[in-house]
């Protein structure tokens, strides 16, 4: 680095501010990019399944790895949160009591393995951002991780990508200068989180809800008493749940429409399957109703695909990879409209002649179809 002197003398801060922005951007230009969408499929794929990310770094890039928590936190977890969906970014290097009593009662070197051994489950992520050498505790903590079945991230100086292998994604950073490293590792975080909040999609199964859910009742379902799971159901929902799939609920509520309930009334319906479901380990990440009689010749009754629509603009859904399931025709033509896949819960004889023919698989429950799409993903 040349440094230049100012006319009065001193150092030229211009002329340091040149020369070390113009190394930051040689060393960013060299950033491979199949390297950097290889570590954010990664995160993607662990956020998508539900596990824990657990963010180490050494030294001075422990900084890093508590920044990029609070970023996937804030900027991630927060609006994935509000459907129901789960983020959980664990910064290492906190809290501070926890660390400095693992390394008096364990060892200095042991410590972030012996936190794995405490919070990590097979599958989940270790994400590690380090200089041009790793520590030993570091190195260590990635020892115990390729041994319990749990993912390896390393975003790392060349040399320290060297002694973090094996890893299941490695980001190398082309420099020997720490502070390069760092900031190198900081823009890094901050571009992962944009595309995160931007790709971020979930496979979904949508539902209809009486028949597939509750038993269902020719005279309708007008309160929280009248409402009862189907068999098998929770255990279904939470099936989906645990292989990353969101829950959607798509329902015809035209009881509303018909004058036979308050609005209200069907919402605390919703409000104590949810609970139900929730106190069984099941999770419904949303519900979508028409409130609408048939005379009123709505837009959104099924099988208008206008319900799904409204679900796809407003939560994190990835319509590739999506299903609609229910127990009627109108809820097979409903997934078809929307050009998703559909399964009916019934006899293949029981739908039309027109729909036989539309690749719908037919299942005898809830669960014998969530069974179907694990099975055929």
């Amino acid at each position: 680095m040349i440094i230049e002197k100012s006319d009065k003398g001193g150092v030229s801060i211009e002329g340091l501010v040149y020369d070390y922005e113009k190394e930051l951007a040689k060393v960013a230009d060299t950033i491979n990019v199949t390297e950097f969408e290889a570590v954010k499929k990664r995160i993607i794929h662990s956020i998508i399944q539900g596990k824990n990310i657990f963010l180490l770094g050494d030294g001075i890039n422990s900084a890093i790895a508590d920044h990029f928590a609070v970023d996937i936190t804030k900027n991630v977890g927060i609006a994935l949160g509000n459907n129901g969906l789960r983020v959980q970014a664990i910064s290492m290097n906190q809290p501070m009591p926890l660390v400095t009593a693992l390394a008096n009662d364990v060892s200095q070197d042991m410590v972030y393995a012996e936190m794995l051994r405490l919070f990590a489950v097979p599958g989940d992520l270790l994400m590690i951002f380090s200089n041009e050498f790793s520590s030993e505790s570091i190195e260590n903590a990635r020892k115990y991780a390729y041994e319990h079945g749990i993912k390896i991230v390393s975003i790392s100086g060349e040399e320290s990508c060297k002694s973090l292998t094996p890893a299941h994604a490695v980001l190398k950073i082309k420099s020997d200068n720490p502070f390069i490293i760092q900031d190198i590792l900081l823009f890094l975080t901050h571009t992962l989180t944009d595309c995160l909040k931007e790709e971020i999609k979930y496979p979904v199964v949508f539902l209809d809800r009486d028949g597939v859910i509750n038993v269902d009742s020719p005279d309708y379902i007008k309160s929280i008493e009248e409402f009862r799971l189907i068999e098998g159901v929770p255990e279904a929902i939470k099936l989906l749940n645990l292989n990353g799939y969101a829950v959607v609920v798509i329902t015809n509520q035209s009881i509303i429409g018909r004058g036979m309930v308050k609005e209200k009334q069907v919402e605390e319906i919703h409000q104590h399957m949810k609970k139900e479901l929730f106190e069984k380990g099941a999770v419904i990440n949303g519900i979508y109703y028409c409130p609408h009689a048939p005379a009123e010749h709505c837009t959104c009754r099924k099988p208008s695909p206008q319900l799904i629509q409204q679900a796809f603009e407003e939560m994190p859904l990835a319509r590739e990879n999506a299903y609609m399931i229910g127990n009627s025709g109108s809820d097979i033509e409903t997934g078809l409209n929307a050009g998703i896949r559909t399964i009916f819960i019934g006899e293949p004889g029981e739908l039309g002649e027109n729909l036989q023919c539309q690749n719908t698989y037919a299942a005898g429950n809830l669960f014998d179809a969530v069974t179907w799409i694990i099975k055929n993903r």
